[in-house]
């Protein structure tokens, strides 16, 4: 039981950002509704929650990219195949040298 709560836990938690701007979202077309707020103003809070919004999960995903790189970094860890070095050659040149170095 403790498993399942921590796991909603951990769906919810990864999801904040969207819940927060689902409930502006919500409420945005319950003032619109009620006419407590216009169609441009509520055009232009949906822009500007939205692209924040998208920013704060890039700002994020960006982060996250540079920790693992560092990490990966740090530990001395190569995170490159060794056939990335290959992509210089023509499809053909790079396929014959991975069949050669696996059968050497």
């Amino acid at each position: 039981m403790r498993k399942k709560i921590a796991d909603l836990i951990n769906i919810v938690f990864g999801f904040r950002k969207f819940i927060a701007w689902l409930g502006i979202f919500l409420t945005a077309i319950i003032f619109r509704l009620n006419d407590l707020v216009d169609g441009a103003q509520f055009v232009d809070l949906m822009k500007n929650t939205f692209l924040a919004f998208v920013t704060a999960n890039g700002v994020e995903h960006v982060i996250g990219a540079v920790k693992s790189y560092a990490d990966t970094k740090s530990t001395g860890d190569d995170p490159r195949t060794p056939y990335e070095d290959l992509v210089s050659l023509s499809a053909q040149e790079a396929e014959d040298l991975k069949k050669e170095h696996e059968h050497a």
